[in-house]
């Protein structure tokens, strides 16, 4: 839409004052607002078509407007510099003010860009983007390619959207097509990935300040850019206070200053693994056999003492590693127990505690693993972390294999392949331990899974009998539940059939939005229709509320009420029916309301706002 049209929507000639703008606007707004015409669908739909017309056509003329109220030079690549015109002040005149020196135009897009960068960059960093290039050389390379790119979609949102960006608004700068309008999404796209291709040498670091440079010297000479020539873009430099440029300044050298400190935090969050490589060392030779079983280490004096029966160990096991009473398999009883109110249970493995626990009940590394010299070469490579998690999988895969078995089958959803497939998942990860080469520590893991692999099964087994339990109690807590509500039901049916037949009267709210069933709150209150009204509006009841405010004995006696609302405050009024007893208000009383709809009546503010306040006939007051 050019600036003609919007004129001739707006019915202004084209020397229209602000003044004559905006009444024009408000008068309209007033004729074609869609809710006063909420009892007729297509009418309404056709007033919020025309409304958005005005409401576009009204914002290019008011943008014409303001431009030419402003003073400027248009030079042939586009930018106006706007200063405010007026009279001159002759204070200004005897005194003049102390202002810092004018930057020129390239400068000062620049600088605009900068804050934009900046800001892009500061809020990367503080989402932990730098996490994603964490190489201490090839990192900020990559950061500045892939930030300058994403960049580019945000700008081009932001200028078809409103025209500007931070750094662009805070030094006055606007970017609009040469009709004057906001470039639309794809013309704004073009744009912002021109200036990245031509501008910022495709985010290439060695060719950036060669890019920037060439066209800094093109504006200098006040010849156009190339993403400004090919989508004939109008970049607008409008008046810009010294205070803006400091904050400008400050944002750049300060947002340079916290991406350094961001930069080097992120560093040193890098994972160990990639900070401290593994150190190669020849194959350790094979352990002789009397090195292979390590002595059994002790309980530990502060274990807690179990309910829970201990197993015995298995006399053919040569290592004599079981130990079913450790912290760890406590830990995952007392999961178990937790889950009594619930079908499917699955414990969560805590990486931590299993590591102590291989250290010191199943004597792991003697006890120690921090030297890398004298470990097995899957511990020195994968490391005790790395074996952790492998053990973590195993166990979750166990769990599995369990709570499909013998929770599917009190459940009803057993399912013999999904068993299979759990149980082929656990002896392929338990082959993958054996492939490790872990050597004399192999069997201290082994003894590790073949221990959980009994407790989990023990612990499984005696899940159906919970789930039953738990399945009766749910059910008879169900059966109390339905027969309370059926009994408040029949209450409740038996006080409304005493109300409809008037031996009970409505003494409670809710039993006037059962008996009359109102529309909670009133639309008309806000955007009421014009007279006469409709029988559609005077036939339903209605319910509102609000604080009294005083009294109004025009044709009987009318209570006026106020709606205070965030924004306005509204007013409706009431009289007492015949189903209500006569009775008194005070000034503030909040009040409720059911009645129908008998009368709107006009009024003006104070402000010369002409509103409405609708008319109740009571048939309900709490």
């Amino acid at each position: 839409m050019n600036v003609t049209k919007s004129y001739e929507i707006l019915r202004l000639k084209p020397d229209a004052s602000v003044e004559e703008l905006k009444l024009a606007y408000r008068d309209l707004v007033n004729v074609w607002h869609p809710d006063r015409f909420l009892h007729n669908p297509r009418l309404k739909e056709k007033a919020e078509r025309q409304l958005q017309e005005i409401n576009e056509a009204y914002e290019i003329a008011l943008q014409h407007i303001s431009s030419d109220a402003a003073a400027g030079l248009t030079d042939e690549i586009g930018v106006t510099e706007k200063h405010p015109q007026g009279r001159p002040n002759p204070r200004s005149a005897r005194k003049p003010s102390r202002s810092l020196p004018s930057m020129p135009g390239w400068l000062v897009r620049f600088l605009a860009r900068s804050v934009d960068g900046i800001i892009f960059a500061l809020m990367l960093g503080y989402v932990e983007a730098f996490r994603l290039f964490q190489h201490p050389v090839a990192g900020w390379p990559v950061y500045i390619f892939a930030g300058t790119l994403l960049w580019a979609f945000v700008e081009a949102n932001l200028l078809s959207s409103i025209g500007t960006t931070p750094g662009k608004w805070l030094l006055g700068i606007r970017v609009v097509t040469h009709e004057g309008n906001k470039p639309v999404l794809l013309e704004a796209f073009k744009r912002s990935i021109g200036v990245w291709w031509y501008g910022l040498g495709a985010g290439c670091v060695p060719l950036m300040p060669l890019m920037m440079a060439v066209n800094g010297v093109r504006l200098m000479k006040k010849r156009p850019t190339p993403w400004d020539r090919k989508g004939h873009f109008v970049v607008n430099l409008g008046p810009r206070r010294n205070l803006k440029t400091c904050v400008s300044l400050a944002i750049v050298v300060l947002g340079c200053f916290l991406l350094i400190l961001l930069w080097g935090e992120q560093q040193q969050k890098v994972p160990d693994d990639s900070k401290h490589p593994m150190r190669a060392s020849p194959p350790q030779s094979q352990m002789s056999d009397e090195t292979v079983t390590p002595d059994t280490p002790l309980p530990h004096a502060d274990s807690p003492v179990l309910p829970f029966p201990q197993p015995a160990s298995d006399p053919g096991k040569p290592d004599n590693l079981t130990k079913l009473n450790n912290a760890y398999f406590e830990f995952v009883r007392r999961q178990f127990l937790a889950c009594a109110s619930t079908e499917i249970c699955r414990p969560e493995h805590d990486e931590a505690l299993m590591r102590q626990t291989l250290l010191s009940d199943y004597g792991l590394c003697g006890g120690r693993c921090d030297d890398l010299d004298s470990l097995p070469e899957g511990l020195r490579f994968i490391g005790l972390s790395g074996t952790v998690q492998r053990l973590k999988l195993i166990f979750r895969a166990i769990d599995d294999g369990n709570g499909l078995e013998f929770e599917g089958r009190v459940l009803g959803h057993y399912n013999p392949t999904e068993v299979n497939k759990a149980r082929n998942r656990v002896a392929d990860l338990i082959q993958e331990i054996s492939r490790k080469q872990y050597q004399a520590e192999e069997p201290k893991l082994l003894a590790f899974i073949n221990d959980y692999k009994r407790l989990s099964e023990d612990l499984y087994r005696q899940r159906p009998a919970m789930i039953q339990r738990m399945m009766t109690e749910k059910k008879r807590r169900h059966q109390e539940e339905a027969s309370r509500q059926t009994r408040n039901q029949q209450q409740l049916e038996l006080r409304r059939k005493l109300i409809q037949s008037g031996a009970l009267p409505i003494a409670t709210l809710n039993d006037a939005r059962w008996y009359y069933q109102p529309d909670d709150g009133m639309p008309m209150i806000y955007n009421p229709p014009l007279l006469p009204l409709t029988p559609d509006l005077q036939q339903p009841y209605y319910m509102v509320g609000g604080d009294i405010d005083g009294m109004d004995q025009d044709k009987g006696i009318y209570y006026r009420v106020v709606v205070k609302n965030p924004d306005k405050t509204f007013y409706f009024k009431f009289r007492i029916g015949e189903k209500v007893e006569a009775r008194q208000f005070r000034v503030g009383q909040h009040v409720s309301v059911v009645g129908k709809l008998i009368d709107i009546f006009p009024y003006v503010t104070k402000g010369q706002d002409v509103r409405y306040m609708p008319v109740f006939d009571a048939c309900f007051i709490e």
